[in-house]
């Protein structure tokens, strides 16, 4: 497989560098496309892949990764049109449905649409995956190869999307903005800023880990943390009374609808 990578930004940068770290690919299989060329020709002496024309790109690969932003997805797709000959198109970018990227290029085009969040960077991404039926057996395998190099992956209906851009996509602003709650409320009590940093980072990484490997739901936990008439109770009661809860499952239905909004659904 030669994979063509448009788009050299975060995104794309982390998963040319998982690809390339876990040996999916050679660099010598990997090409490179940026409107920035300077981005591009950085990346592509980091990793030994290779700078290259949309042409050479169509020329030489069999998968083409589209991870530019949403809002120029339609000018580039313009620019497919007429010009594919068998090769595999996977978006990463928000909003952009399958349906949406076939109007542009051909509807035998194979097209897979990837949700994957910000823990690409350090191999621990969840990516939400879906394909559109023209997409092979091989394909798939290879696909999903992909996006494994830069953590797990659960395949789900492309009706789905959307949510998953919600959920896990935007996923870790949300735990940011926690984070930072946190880290303030540290301060406020007296605790300098670096280690209320220390405080809340390790206390969400290795609460992160403990659920994972409980096997129980997050209000079993909770439960467990929370004694009765203690000082987690006399919190979780501000956050009920607030209706923190409410608000974080508002703020993810929002984000979905903008998800539809932008692939106009």
């Amino acid at each position: 497989m030669k994979l063509g990578v448009i788009g050299c930004g975060n995104m794309g940068r982390a998963i040319v560098q998982g690809i390339i770290k876990n040996n999916i690919l050679l660099p010598d299989s990997v090409f490179l496309n940026d409107a920035a060329a300077e981005k591009m020709d950085k990346l592509a002496g980091e990793i030994g892949a290779f700078s290259a024309g949309l042409d050479e790109i169509l020329g030489n690969c069999d998968v083409i990764l589209i991870a530019i932003k949403p809002q120029d997805s339609q000018d580039f797709m313009e620019k497919l049109r007429g010009k594919l000959d068998g090769q595999v198109l996977v978006s990463v970018m928000a909003g952009v449905n399958i349906s949406g990227i076939l109007g542009y290029v051909d509807r035998k085009v194979p097209v897979v649409r990837a949700m994957p969040n910000m823990a690409a960077f350090i191999g621990r991404s969840v990516t939400g995956i879906s394909f559109s039926d023209s997409i092979t057996d091989e394909h798939k395998e290879a696909i999903i190869g992909i996006f494994k190099s830069i953590g797990t992956v659960v395949e789900i209906e492309e009706t789905q999307m959307d949510a998953v851009t919600a959920l896990s996509g935007s996923g870790p602003a949300y735990l940011f903005y926690l984070a930072q709650a946190m880290i303030e409320a540290g301060v406020e009590m007296g605790i300098s800023a670096e280690k209320a940093k220390q405080l809340v980072f390790g206390t969400i990484e290795g609460s992160g880990n403990f659920l994972m490997s409980s096997g129980s739901n997050p209000s079993e936990l909770i439960d467990k943390v929370a004694s009765k008439g203690g000082t987690t109770e006399s919190a979780l009661n501000v956050l009920n009374d607030k209706k923190v809860g409410v608000a974080i499952k508002e703020a993810i239905l929002m984000a979905k609808d903008r998800s539809k909004e932008i692939s106009g659904g």
